[in-house]
């Protein structure tokens, strides 16, 4: 990529990369392995190379509901917002 000056990498990470759940503690490490190697892309700044980390949401599934319920119960309310962010570098996981 480097000697073409071009190319594209995008991780799919997931929210599981900066909401780490101690029974998920091996899923939240890979995740926040992909966010950790897209700091590769301050080395190709000003190429046209780029290097990206999704973070998408959680997947609506029967498990999905359940676990929210859950947690409905004990917090008594969810609260949830949409942050959309544009270009940059970011300096830390979280």
């Amino acid at each position: 990529m480097l000697e073409c000056n071009l190319g594209n990498i995008m991780f799919v990470a997931s929210e599981a990369t900066i909401m780490v759940k101690l029974f998920m503690i091996h899923y939240n490490m890979t995740k926040t392995t992909q966010l950790t190697i897209s700091h590769l892309a301050e080395l190709t700044k000003g190429t046209n190379i780029h290097i990206n980390t999704m973070l998408p949401g959680p997947t609506w599934t029967d498990g999905i509901a359940t676990y929210i319920k859950g947690m409905a119960a004990q917090q008594g309310c969810i609260n949830s917002s949409s942050i959309r962010a544009e270009g940059g570098i970011l300096h830390s996981v979280v």
